[in-house]
């Protein structure tokens, strides 16, 4: 299991990366996982948002079981300066637009991976949980494909239910147009965002030797219907790294 080094408690959604491939997996709800190696010795990276990276040597095919302690990153907020008052997170989302008007365009493929867990109600009370891990593919001429690496459920999942395509569920929030259950959302990366979102800056870290803006989003109106949260950003590429 993949765990706090000071609390203990599990990670959800640690990533853990084979060094030099691109074969990795992530974290489970209670930090578990499970990862096949090609060869061994292998050297395994783990990381996750907020925390130091580790890497693992890993030198027997057979060991598992094993805890992996991932330390809380210490960090010194730097003064944050309001000119005009205007919050620092405007400045930044607007290099992270200007910037993916760059790229986006070029972009042409990708691959993820996904940790997905639902519950499932039947009128209120609860009738099961499922979850799975999977890889996500798209590509700009054929679409999206899912290939479901791992799943588990509880006992009372009916049968036809114990499969499902997390694909389904998962949003490209670097699109200009966010489609969520049929709903359609202007993204926080839409040339026009700062038009529809209040930006605040809400915490600084530094991860791995980079800065990472962790920043709250909000909608500027009030309709019944808008996205909210939180985007994390890292400094030099402006690159939004979670959603």
């Amino acid at each position: 299991m993949v765990r706090d080094a000071e609390t203990g408690e599990p990670l959800v959604a640690a990533t853990l990366q084979i060094v030099g491939t691109s074969r990795g997996v992530i974290t489970g709800q209670e930090g578990e996982y499970e990862i096949e190696l090609v060869a061994v010795p292998a050297v395994v990276r783990v990381s996750h948002i907020g925390y130091a990276s580790v890497e693992v040597v890993v030198g027997e095919v057979a060991e598992k079981g094993r805890d992996i302690l991932l330390e809380p990153v210490s960090y010194a907020v730097a003064e944050t300066v309001v000119i005009g008052g205007q919050d620092p997170a405007v400045r930044i989302m607007r290099q992270v637009i200007r910037r993916k008007q760059e790229w986006y365009p070029l972009l042409h493929n990708y691959k993820a991976v996904s940790y997905t867990r639902q519950t499932l109600y039947g009128n209120l009370d609860i009738i099961g949980i499922r979850e799975s891990v999977a890889e996500i593919f798209w590509d700009g001429q054929e679409g999206g494909r899912e290939f479901i690496k791992s799943r588990r459920f509880t006992n009372n999942v009916p049968d036809s239910l114990r499969s499902f395509a997390a694909a389904a569920y998962l949003v490209n929030l670097y699109d200009d147009e966010v489609d969520i259950l049929g709903q359609w959302f202007i993204g926080p990366t839409h040339p026009q965002a700062l038009e529809q979102y209040v930006f605040e800056l809400t915490d600084e870290k530094e991860i791995d030797g980079e800065t990472v803006y962790y920043i709250a989003v909000r909608s500027r109106n009030s309709a019944p219907a808008s996205l909210g949260g939180y985007v994390v950003i890292v400094e030099g590429e402006y690159a939004m790294i979670e959603a």
